[in-house]
């Protein structure tokens, strides 16, 4: 039998006695555990499954998949972030440059000018990215 202990959330999977998964992620294998047994089993289950399961399972599904498709997008704007205070070099070593941002008011375009370069583009992160770009 597959049960989910869910009261303040989740306490434990076991699938048929084969598997047990624990919140912290330990994994707890039974005596007659086989990968293709508790793979068998669990899809049996989620097909058995109540609709409100399957209901609660796509939404977490969907939060997860949100989720992670935000932390790629702060992981890009980490990168660009970076890119910006190297293109601006270091004081200590006499690499330094001014790094200036803005929107030119007639075109809306953004530009990012480092010292007497100056990139574009039709967003800050174009803008952003052809600097690091051609500062490469």
């Amino acid at each position: 039998m597959t049960s989910i202990s869910d009261t303040l959330g989740p306490s434990s999977i076991t699938i048929q006695s084969l598997v047990t998964i624990k919140p912290n992620g330990v994994i707890e294998y039974g005596p007659n555990y086989t990968p293709d047994a508790a793979a068998k089993a669990f899809w049996e289950a989620l097909g058995n499954s109540m609709p409100e399961d399957r209901k609660r399972i796509a939404e977490l599904m969907t939060k997860f998949a949100a989720a992670k498709a935000e932390l790629a997008a702060c992981r890009e704007d980490a990168a660009r972030l970076k890119g910006l205070l190297e293109l601006g070099g270091y004081y200590q070593d006499g690499s330094h440059e001014t790094i200036r941002l803005y929107q030119d008011e007639c075109t809306r375009t953004f530009h990012v000018a480092v010292g007497k370069r100056n990139y574009y583009g039709p967003s800050w992160e174009q803008a952003i990215d052809a600097a690091r770009k051609e500062g490469a």
